[in-house]
């Protein structure tokens, strides 16, 4: 544009020269001059204004948002992790210097939040540090509701100012009344049976020694400090009384925010049992104090690592009396076809005496009705897909796929109660260069059900039939992409689990997919070494995480946790990235997001890096969300029952 100016200025110019008999009188060339002269002027000073003013524009957007971001993270850790200063504030509003709104890490005072919210307006401004012309809206609400609002404070804006959002994850800690979180785990899989399964599993001629016994692993990993860990072995009856669990309990244990505790035991008799004292399945194990990551791990000591079973496990509240089994043997058969279900055995686990279990093949009607009493394990051979447990009590229920056709392959699950399942689900495992990736998708209504799907290389839909498993490779005609997550939803509620290396088994392991509604914005890591080594020196596992946002922060505090961000990544929905500590082990690693949306999370072998023999271990199993309602132990408090808890800072500026 501003040539097209100077144009036509040189074309006016010339056409003023004078025409033969013309007599211009003196002046009249320089004035003109002058005038065009001062229209070039302006047009390049308004042309230069606007270019300055747009590129000022940008830098002041980009200055006040840096200056939000650094202002939000800060104000929010502290508001997290400080008590403030000086530290009882609370108790005289006026003295607060900095405003910090915890007991301890991660645990919120009731007093300090209700303080906070009470406080004048500007005055809060100052002492979060603010700058002046920026503000916030701040509030505390149920994870498991955001519209209801325990408390707020400062100002909700609808404004074209930027707004920059930031959210934390707590418990509300009532200085008034006595903290008493509380959750109960039962360990599956009592190793005389889980020594059957094995055996069974084993190819003809290359079966494991029962002269070795079994290798027992059971890992918690703590999220809040002051949890405390009492362990009841169930050689001795179930002593533990939780209203009593000091005294009672056979072992007790003081965790910190990312602690861990590992229970081993090697050779653990099989055959008989015995009643010699391991940690083992059967054992109980009472938690107070805040949610914990509870895996279970176990091999044949004589084929090591290559042949195992591992399990995410439930608190006691979680469980449920009714559950439905997706997958069986039928399925190693047309039209599925696949060589994951050869065999499929089924563990129940009561909880309390007495309790009724009723298992319903759909194709051979009733095959066990039987009585459980405490911690004891029902272990069935040759299930079917749609297998039903039905009991009068709540128990817990682990399902085991592989195929003895092959050397040693085995994948075990946790089954997620049906009253969990939901419409839509993220899976994070991708597909590798060594090994595919598929998922198992199961349609529990009467009808064929729509589903649609998504990853990093297209969409679509598909039909699944009524009251049936099928495989995604067979869906959609391609198995999950290297670097990529899942995405899936329906119209009705489906389930579906996961399965590694299903076509040549040399890196098999399995994983249930947590429903997208329980997904969270923080994980701590279970039991989660590279190898099985002590020390590990080697890295062949990986947590794998999907955000289902774009623009996802990715934040990891390698273990042993100190609370600073070793690592970080940016990511965009349905990206599947691997996560690994440098020291080869990433058990009780801290991974996170400032973010608003949540994440998916499994932790398992990684073929790409690991080899075909121990002491790399076949095995994962699904990171479960640690701030979920229907994940979570049972955590109350005497005067406020939703105490798991979102921060949400908003900030306003420019």
């Amino acid at each position: 544009m501003l040539m097209n100016w100077i144009e036509l200025i040189k074309m006016d110019k010339i056409s003023q020269e004078p025409a033969e008999g013309v007599v211009y009188r003196k002046g009249q060339t320089s004035v003109l001059d002058f005038l065009l002269a001062i229209v070039f002027f302006v047009i390049l000073f308004v042309f230069f204004v606007n270019f300055s003013s747009m590129e000022i524009g940008n830098s002041q957007k980009k200055l006040t948002y840096d200056r939000l971001a650094v202002s939000g993270f800060s104000i929010t850790d502290l508001m997290v992790n400080s008590k403030g200063f000086p530290s009882n504030w609370d108790s005289n509003i006026s003295s607060v210097q900095s405003i910090g709104l915890a007991s301890e890490s991660n645990l919120f005072s009731l007093s300090k939040i209700s303080a906070f919210s009470l406080m004048n307006y500007e005055e809060s401004k100052v002492k979060l540090g603010l700058d002046e012309g920026n503000d916030y809206y701040f509030t505390i609400s149920p994870v498991s509701n955001s519209s209801i609002i325990y408390f707020k404070s400062g100002i909700e804006m609808n404004t074209s100012k930027i707004a920059l959002p930031f959210t934390r994850y707590g418990a509300i800690f009532n200085d008034y009344s006595k903290y008493v979180g509380s959750s109960d785990y039962y360990i599956p899989g009592p190793e005389n049976q889980t020594w059957g399964v094995y055996y069974d599993l084993a190819p003809s001629g290359n079966k494991p020694t029962n002269s070795s016994g079994l290798r027992s692993i059971i890992s918690i990993t703590a999220t809040l400090s002051g949890t405390k860990i009492y362990y009841d072995h169930w050689e001795n009856r179930y002593k533990l009384d939780p209203n009593n669990a000091d005294a009672t309990a056979d072992e007790i244990y003081n965790l910190s925010s990312g602690g861990v505790k590992i229970f081993e035991s090697t050779n653990v008799p099989v055959s008989p049992r015995g009643n010699a004292t391991y940690y083992d399945g059967g054992d109980r194990i009472y938690v107070s104090g805040g949610p914990v990551e509870v895996v279970r791990v176990s091999w044949p000591e004589s084929t090591g690592t290559i042949y195992c079973l591992s399990y995410e496990l439930y608190p006691l509240n979680d469980l449920a009396s009714h559950y439905i089994i997706p997958v069986g043997e039928d399925m190693y058969g047309p039209p599925v076809s696949s060589n994951d279900f050869n065999k499929v055995y089924l563990m129940v686990q009561a909880i309390e005496n007495s309790t009724g279990v009723v298992i319903t093949d759909p194709t051979r009607g009733v095959v066990s009705n039987v009585t459980l009493n405490q911690g004891n394990t029902l272990t069935l051979y040759h299930i079917n897909s749609s297998t039903s447990v039905n009991a009068t009590k709540q128990v817990n229920v682990q399902f085991i796929t592989g195929n003895s056709t092959k050397s040693y392959v085995a994948r075990g699950y946790t089954a997620v109660p049906d009253k969990y399942w939901s419409m839509e689900y993220y899976n994070p495992v991708p597909g590798f260069t060594h090994a595919n990736t598929t998922l198992y998708i199961y349609n529990p209504t009467s009808s064929s059900l729509l589903i649609n799907y998504e990853d990093k290389n297209g969409s679509g839909n598909f039909s699944v039939p009524a009251g049936s498993t099928r495989a995604y490779n067979s869906l959609t005609g391609r198995y999950v992409p290297r670097g990529s997550g899942i995405y899936l939803n329906s119209s009705q509620k489906f389930w579906a689990i996961g399965a590694v290396d299903e076509i040549v088994s040399s890196y098999e392991w399995g994983y249930s997919l947590v429903p997208a509604q329980l997904l969270t914005q923080d994980y701590f890591l279970g039991w989660a070494p590279g190898s099985s080594n002590k020390p590990p020196r080697e890295n062949g596992a990986a947590a794998y995480v999907t955000p289902t946002a774009n623009g996802t922060i990715i934040l990891v505090d390698y273990s042993p946790t100190d609370g600073v961000v070793d690592l970080n990544y940016t990511l965009n929905r349905l990206d599947s990235v691997k996560i690994t500590d440098p020291d080869n082990d990433s058990t009780g690693t801290h991974i996170w997001t400032y973010n608003t949306e949540p994440f998916a999370i499994t932790w398992g072998e990684d073929p790409d890096t690991a080899t075909t023999t121990t002491p790399y271990m076949d095995l994962g199993y699904t990171v479960l969300p640690i701030i979920s309602e229907a994940t979570l132990p049972y955590i109350r408090y005497e005067s406020m029952n939703n105490s798991l808890v979102k921060l949400t800072l908003i900030l306003y500026g420019g």
